[in-house]
């Protein structure tokens, strides 16, 4: 049988990834019509061993991972996601300094595909790097910024590890970098956009998500947390943890997404303040478009 096309969009970190992966996760009909299929269970792969002298573990699950998931089919495009893809760069090491080495131990992923393309949405060093403090500090980090500088010099960020770790991946597929500021701008124009270059047409009602939500949520999730946002508005808060925990067995949720929404529960009825904040994310999380 003849093997789907890859789309790869390996980062960047701070750059939308979320938000991409989350218009799949909301919209799986409109893309599996076209038959585009997005396989969120990358992100899980063992991605850490691609910096080590041992990448065996990444490659094995990753077979695993494709025979099980992956459509056959030259008709096919499996989409494929990460941010981190060529290293946390939260972590020593990260992004820049390991992502050329990395991008060459994951070339064999290539062979599981006919055509192959990259996607990679390209943010300036300083605008990520104060991004990704900001995150940070809102996360309760309380490292200060200077703490934060020298960090990122010890960790030898440079964007040219980036443009080499491209090149490497134009090896076995065709690459297109996307300016973040055009995504900042325009969102659903970039949205647009990152579909069209892989021959997915978003249609008329297509359903643009905004900000942080859980990528790992599908959209049963998403049902649960718009039925809690009416135990919010109606004020019936101590009912609301036992509401989405009862409603776990009948959705067949993963590990990760049940602490996830139990998670949530907990912190939605825990204060008041914390009530007015979550009512506030649903308002903006599920009810309110991005602008064009």
């Amino acid at each position: 049988m003849t093997k789907p096309k890859l789309l790869l969009h390996p980062g960047s970190s701070q750059g939308g990834s979320t938000w991409i992966q989350n218009l799949c996760g909301r919209n799986p009909e409109v893309l599996t019509e076209q038959h585009f299929h997005y396989l969120h269970d990358f992100r899980k792969l063992p991605f850490e061993a691609l910096g080590t002298d041992d990448p065996a573990p990444f490659h094995a699950a990753l077979d695993t991972f494709l025979d099980r998931d992956a459509p056959q089919g030259g008709d096919e495009t499996v989409f494929l996601s990460n941010e981190n893809a060529l290293g946390d760069p939260m972590r020593p090491g990260g992004l820049f300094a390991k992502a050329p080495a990395m991008a060459r131990v994951m070339l064999p992923l290539f062979d599981h595909f006919g055509a192959a393309q990259v996607i990679y949405v390209w943010r300036p060093l300083d605008r990520f790097l104060l991004s990704a403090y900001n995150q940070r500090k809102k996360q309760g980090n309380k490292i200060t910024f200077a703490a934060y500088a020298d960090t990122v010099a010890a960790r030898n960020y440079d964007s040219r590890h980036v443009i080499e770790a491209l090149r490497i991946l134009s090896e076995r597929a065709e690459v297109t970098v996307i300016d973040f500021e055009f995504l900042v701008e325009r969102p659903r124009r970039f949205a647009a956009e990152f579909f069209r270059l892989s021959g997915v047409v978003l249609p008329e009602g297509f359903d643009y998500v905004q900000d942080g939500r859980n990528p790992s949520i599908r959209p049963e999730g998403i049902k649960i947390l718009e039925h809690a946002k009416d135990f919010l508005e109606r004020k019936e808060y101590m009912d609301l943890r036992k509401f989405v925990q009862a409603r776990f067995p009948k959705t067949g949720f993963t590990g990760e997404e049940q602490s996830f929404l139990d998670d949530w529960a907990g912190r939605s009825a825990a204060n008041e303040k914390m009530r007015l904040a979550e009512l506030g994310k649903f308002a903006r999380l599920i009810r309110v478009p991005p602008k064009d």
